[in-house]
């Protein structure tokens, strides 16, 4: 016999990705909910945008699978009938959950396709006062569901981002800035980005902020454009 109402999602969470959060527990970046309080988990059917479905964490496995090195968690979602007499999920559907854990921060976003990798290392172009192109190195974090990256460490929220186009930059080079919002994946978002754009800045707390969309790339030849503009708070 199975259950239809509630249902239970089951998902593995990977043995760094649970070290890192008893860590932040341990520390105090992560505070634990109260007894009895819900923690929320978020579920995606195929072909639905972002995580729609909200369910309650329900339990975690007490230990690791040696063979995967994974632990099993299980989150329990609600599966009333639709006006229409069906239910919508059916046990052995396959769906994309999401966990949020720790507290809502400010963080710097910028759109992942804008992260180019170096040898394992993370790294955007920015420009400098004199409008030209410089290479750093950067800490990122979770990539948001508008395609937007969280920059940790190694921007700060003043600099501007070169954000297409860069396999024609160069570090040094020299641009003409245009100024643009940060693009994002988000709908009626422009699919080719402009050259350069400041980050935006959000919360990243399960639903991410949309940035406005951006504008088209620059067709000129010869001397390489950019785009500048303030941070968004």
């Amino acid at each position: 016999m199975v259950s239809l109402d509630p249902m239970y999602v089951y998902f593995d969470m990977d043995e760094p990705t649970l070290l890192r959060i008893k860590r932040a527990i341990n520390e105090g970046r992560i505070k634990l909910p109260q007894p009895g309080a819900d923690i929320p988990v978020y579920m995606a059917l195929e072909g639905e945008e972002g995580y729609p479905h909200r369910g309650n964490f329900n339990f975690v496995n007490n230990q690791i699978n040696p063979a995967t090195g994974t632990i099993s968690v299980r989150g329990v979602f609600p599966n009333a009938r639709l006006p229409g007499g069906t239910r919508l999920l059916l046990p052995g559907m396959f769906v994309r959950t999401r966990l949020p854990l720790g507290q809502p921060y400010q963080a710097l976003l910028v759109i992942d396709r804008a992260i180019g990798s170096d040898q394992g290392l993370k790294y955007l172009y920015v420009l400098d006062k004199d409008n030209r192109v410089q290479y750093r190195r950067v800490q990122t974090g979770p990539l948001q569901d508008d395609g937007l990256r969280v920059i940790r460490e190694g921007l700060k929220p003043d600099e501007e981002v070169v954000i297409g186009g860069i396999q024609q930059l160069r570090p040094r080079m020299q641009v003409s800035p245009e100024p643009t919002p940060m693009p994002s994946n988000a709908a009626g978002a422009q699919v080719e980005p402009p050259v350069v754009s400041p980050p935006a800045q959000a919360v990243p707390d399960g639903t991410p902020k949309k940035a406005p969309q951006g504008s088209p790339a620059p067709t000129d030849s010869g001397k390489a454009k950019a785009a500048t503009g303030t941070t968004k708070g």
